[in-house]
C-alpha cells in the first residue's frame, strides 16, 4: 500500500519528529528573544506571550516558507505550548531578576 504524503504532512511531520532534537535550538531562540525584547514590555504577561509567539515563529520558519503555509497555525500553536511547558520557568525568572535594568 502506498501512502500520498502532501507538503503540509510533510512539514508538520518534520517538526513533530524533530522539536525534541531540536531543543537547544529552540531554547537558543528563546533566550535571544529574551534579551532583545525584555524592555519593550511593561507587564510580564505581555513579555511572556509576546516572547514565546516570536520564538515559535523563529524556529517554525526553519521547515515553513511562511506563516500562511499549510499546516503552519497548529505547529505554531504546539511549539508555543512546548516552549511553555519547556521554558516557562526560565522566561519568568529572567523577567524578575533583569527587568528592574530597563
Amino acid at each position: 500500500m502506498k501512502y500520498l504524503i502532501t507538503e503540509e504532512q510533510n512539514n508538520v511531520l518534520h517538526v513533530l519528529r524533530r522539536t525534541y532534537q531540536d531543543y537547544d535550538l529552540i531554547k537558543e531562540s528563546v533566550t535571544e528573544g529574551m534579551e532583545m525584547f525584555l524592555c519593550e514590555y511593561d507587564s510580564l504577561n505581555d513579555f511572556y506571550e509576546s516572547l514565546c509567539q516570536n520564538s515559535a515563529m523563529t524556529y517554525l520558519f526553519f521547515y515553513f516558507d511562511d506563516e500562511f503555509q499549510d499546516g503552519y497555525s497548529e505547529m505554531e500553536e504546539y511549539i508555543v505550548g512546548f516552549i511553555k511547558e519547556n521554558f516557562g520557568e526560565m522566561i519568568v525568572k529572567y523577567w524578575e531578576d533583569n527587568k528592574e535594568f530597563c
